[in-house]
């Protein structure tokens, strides 16, 4: 790059200059995750809820205000996020670690995707071995200076964020859920593993409806979610038809809803400032 001032820790380009290190230089960051400040788990309980689009869009909103953010994509079977943010590129296997994958924006993504060579081949496995792929990306991926980590989780409460809870250390949680009473009863239940792992519930997400637009049962289990687990930001996203085509097209990270916004600037403010 002919613009290039040599300062990396500056930069979100992905170029030679960046991905030179040494698999000895590397070594340090691995296993220990030294190169990621705060890890979220992104969870609930029904598929179709909105996780990934979550993920990634609060990603992308903290990409853009100068923090480094990261999503982990655990669903290994029906992996999301890399598509969502618009990357096509696969991973580097240095034969010891991989390399996370950047979307234009920056953001730091691994998945499954991004690390077979035919992205159409389906990964048939059990959750053992899920679980221990989603762990791998953790332990053996190269995470390079950031600030948040998203992890993505799968639907339900199977092996994946079993494991997931006794190996990463998940400085909080993000429900979401659907605006009816079996989604939120279905993230009212990954609360609960949650907090059994010692990892608060930051924030409650209910995509697909305002708050004005929830039947009073809605309400009414959203606000006693909220209550039980003392989640201190509770935020409605709008069925929005820019939300849908985004995800289609992958550029999710262009999306600029008030929204995402705002819940971005608060867990910021709330967990990086405890990081310094």
């Amino acid at each position: 790059m002919d613009d290039c001032t040599h300062d990396c820790a500056s930069c979100q380009a992905a170029c030679s200059s960046r991905t030179s290190e040494t698999d000895s230089e590397a070594a340090p960051l691995l296993m220990k995750g030294a190169g990621v400040k705060r890890v979220f788990a992104v969870m609930g309980g029904k598929g179709g809820a909105g996780r990934s689009v979550t993920a990634c869009a609060l990603a992308a909103e903290l990409q853009r205000k100068g923090c480094a953010a990261g999503v982990l994509d655990a669903d290994i079977t029906g992996p999301s996020a890399a598509a969502y943010l618009g990357i096509r590129e696969l991973s580097e296997d240095t034969g010891k670690f991989y390399r996370t994958v950047r979307s234009p924006g920056g953001v730091q993504v691994m998945a499954s995707n991004v690390v077979l060579q035919e992205d159409r081949m389906p990964i048939a496995w059990r959750g053992a071995l899920s679980a221990q792929t989603a762990v791998m990306f953790w332990t053996e991926v190269l995470w390079q200076d950031l600030d948040i980590l998203f992890v993505d989780f799968p639907a339900g409460l199977d092996d994946v964020p079993i494991v997931a809870f006794q190996t990463l250390p998940f400085a909080a949680a993000v429900l979401v859920s659907r605006p009816t009473r079996l989604s939120l009863l279905s993230a009212e239940k990954c609360a609960e593993m949650a907090t059994a792992s010692d990892v608060p519930i930051a924030a409650l997400v209910i995509n697909g409806a305002a708050q004005e637009e929830l039947t009073e049962e809605g309400k009414s289990a959203a606000e006693a979610l909220s209550r039980r687990f003392s989640v201190e930001d509770t935020v409605y996203v709008p069925r929005l038809r820019e939300i849908y085509d985004a995800c289609e097209k992958g550029n999710v990270e262009e999306l600029s809803l008030e929204v995402y916004a705002d819940l971005a600037d608060k867990l910021a403010a709330r967990f990086l400032a405890e990081s310094k």
